[in-house]
């Protein structure tokens, strides 16, 4: 088949003829359908009820203009998938705009459209086609969380007629633009659904500690750990909601079994020498500042904090060579130099 691409979207059109095989409508063979630019060559899809011109017939068959343009909503529709799948997002969220324009209820265009902006940063986008599908709700059987921030998988959901999963992404949308009160509210809907998804608890408790709900952020983290008790990052957050609450031995021992979990994270290790720290545990603090830097050796908060602690164990030497790592990351920080200073006196007295 003879392809003629159009001079101003590029895409590769289908040759044709005087009129359409389907519905008989004069086929302007010099302008894209698409974007109704000229062609180069010839042209492509009817104007009219949108079917793929080929060749023509004297006689077109009756068909449904409508069920023309579904057909060509659910090609488009089609191609976004192959874009999303592969990680082309713009070409993506492309198709699927043709999609919608080609068929405005198209509910699944919406919902995969939304996504696809998400993934690009589009996040009021994403929105606005997540409450577009709301609003559509056709029944579809399947659908797809976006899990995709946080270290989490795309995962295949079984999509109820409350539509739970477009709850879930919008959510995570009005989290990553801080309208945590919005995304509070989505997830608590969806929790409504499907109230043993551990993901969502632990989604609502981070908006909670965002908006220093600490003692709801902490009944959230709580019920993802009792989903999954090996859920790590939930032992971490609650952590932070605890020494948030000066609870620093709970936050201590969250952050312990977060380390348990994964002897590799760093924050785990950073944040309970914090806690150490503030119950004068210097020594303990130091060990786990010294750990955090073996996994990062150039986070400056680390030197800095190791340093503080140093300072009060009167290790006056190290220090001084904690405050100047530090300053060397980073040699705009005042605090550390005046901070280094009192290191130098303290030193040689």
């Amino acid at each position: 088949m003879t392809m003629a691409p159009c001079i101003n979207c590029k895409k590769d059109l289908q040759k044709t003829f005087k009129a359409c095989p389907y519905c008989g409508t004069k086929v302007d063979s010099r302008t894209c359908s698409d974007c109704g630019e000229p062609l180069k060559d010839d042209y492509i899809f009817c104007p009219n009820c949108a079917a793929a011109v080929s060749e023509p017939l004297e006689n077109p068959p009756s068909v449904d203009p409508q069920e023309i343009k579904k057909f060509q909503a659910m090609r488009f529709f089609d191609s976004g998938d192959e874009h999303r799948n592969a990680g082309a997002h713009e070409k993506a969220i492309e198709d699927y705009t043709r999609a919608i324009l080609f068929d405005s209820e198209y509910r699944n265009a919406y919902f995969s459209r939304a996504i696809s902006h998400r993934a690009v940063g589009n996040y009021e986008e994403a929105i606005a086609d997540d409450t577009r599908a709301m609003e559509l709700d056709p029944d579809n059987e399947d659908d797809s969380i976006d899990r995709t921030n946080f270290n989490r998988d795309l995962g295949t959901i079984k999509l109820d007629p409350d539509d739970k999963a477009t709850y879930y992404n919008r959510a995570l949308s009005h989290s990553d633009l801080n309208n945590h009160k919005e995304a509070i509210a989505d997830y608590t809907r969806y929790i409504e659904i499907d109230p043993d998804d551990k993901d969502a608890y632990f989604h609502r408790a981070f908006s909670h500690r965002a908006l220093s709900n600490h003692n709801e952020a902490i009944a959230d983290n709580t019920r993802a750990i009792e989903i999954d008790p090996e859920y790590g990052n939930a032992y971490y957050n609650r952590a932070l909601s605890h020494r948030a609450l000066s609870n620093h031995k709970e936050a201590i021992a969250d952050n312990t079994r977060a380390i348990e979990i994964d002897p590799d994270d760093k924050d785990a290790y950073y944040n309970r020498a914090r806690s150490h720290r503030a119950l004068n545990n210097h020594k303990e603090a130091v060990e786990d500042y010294t750990r955090a830097i073996e996994i990062d050796p150039d986070d400056k908060a680390t030197y800095y904090n190791r340093a503080r602690s140093h300072r009060a164990l009167n290790n006056h030497k190290e220090a001084v060579e904690d405050y100047t790592r530090a300053i060397e990351i980073d040699p705009d920080d005042k605090a550390t130099y005046y901070n280094r200073a009192l290191s130098h006196r303290d030193l040689n007295n």
